[in-house]
């Protein structure tokens, strides 16, 4: 079939005769089946296995989109995916067709599933002065071994005001929803440009890590992708007031991210109390984690709480009475799922 070739946008793309799709819609079609090729054309994927791929996309405008993260016991199909998705937002955007030139990098399968549950959080204050660190302790269990504790540090902002706040800790799949519920605004675009720096903004998460968010009020302004936090109420008021359809309010966070080894499953939630005059105070602050697969504890089984260091003191006093014995003082529980 003979075809003609046209230039459109500074981009080379084939249209046959007969008005039949252009080639440059075929690419993605192309890649699933090289990607499909490299993973399994030797054998199949192990049952449990992990997925490192460290691609780089190259586009007709300068363009480019690296994509480096890690997968536990997907298909072949999950990874194309992820491959898909810039090649999509890039040629099917309403802004310009940018076809992708060529993908290169590498993808190693390793037959251990690296991913880990998180089993709870434990956070030994609740109450902070602005800029002191908030320091917690992360249980998780790998899969087929022993469970194991990550400490992680958040330093609060000094100008925070006083209040509650909301301080989650959390897998990257809760990260993603939290960061477009309270930052929207990362997540459209105005031009085909700003189609790429969305791209990166999504791809740039790592599945394996840990990632901390500290939620404050909604003191944001952002016009298109610019955004302002920490407004005075009065200035964000005039802004939202404007009637400008790219204006959107968001809510200001301090995030962190902490790599690890596995790809974690789990998230768990506080709420802290930020006061210039706190005294330190410690307390049962352990949190149990939120996996998105719940199991339902045993019928009658108790709840288990965490320890208590102020009455672990009392019951060591009561041990040294006379006539107290070790069966009379009651075993302090732990935090459990």
């Amino acid at each position: 079939m003979a075809s003609a070739w046209c230039f459109r946008r500074g981009t080379t793309s084939a249209a046959p005769a007969g008005g039949r799709p252009k080639m440059a819609r075929l690419t993605p079609m192309l890649a699933s089946v090289a990607t499909s090729a490299a993973l399994v054309s030797l054998r199949d994927l192990p049952q449990h296995h992990t997925i490192d791929y460290n691609l780089k996309l190259n586009f007709a405008n300068g363009e480019s989109i690296a994509l480096n993260n890690t997968a536990v016991n997907v298909a072949p199909a999950m990874i194309f995916m992820e491959l898909a998705l810039p090649m999509l937002a890039a040629s099917e955007n309403p802004f310009a067709r940018v076809p992708v030139k060529d993908i290169s990098g590498t993808i190693r399968v390793t037959p251990q599933a690296r991913e880990a549950q998180i089993l709870s959080v434990n956070v030994p204050r609740l109450k902070y002065r602005p800029g002191e660190t908030v320091k917690a302790f992360v249980t998780y269990r790998p899969f087929r071994a022993g469970d194991a504790t990550m400490p992680i540090e958040l330093t609060l902002p000094r100008d925070l005001p006083d209040g509650p706040y909301q301080l989650v800790v959390s897998d990257w799949q809760r990260y993603l929803g939290d960061e477009a519920s309270s930052e929207p605004f990362r997540f459209s675009a105005e031009s085909a440009a700003e189609v790429f720096s969305v791209v990166r903004d999504f791809t740039s998460i790592r599945h394996n890590a840990v990632y901390a968010r500290l939620m404050r009020q909604a003191d944001g302004v952002a016009i298109g992708r610019v955004a302002m936090p920490r407004l005075p109420s009065s200035r964000r008021q005039v802004l939202l007031g404007a009637g400008r359809s790219n204006t959107t309010p968001f809510v200001s966070s301090t995030t962190k991210s902490y790599p690890t080894e596995y790809v974690m499953d789990g998230s768990a939630e506080f709420v802290i109390t930020i006061d210039n005059e706190a005294r330190v105070e410690v307390g049962n602050t352990g949190g149990a984690a939120t996996p998105r697969a719940i199991t339902k504890p045993e019928t009658g089984s108790p709840e288990k709480t965490a320890p208590n260091p102020t009455e672990d003191k009392e019951k060591d006093k009561d041990r040294s009475k006379p006539g107290k014995t070790e069966k009379d003082a009651e075993s302090p529980t732990v935090p459990g799922n």
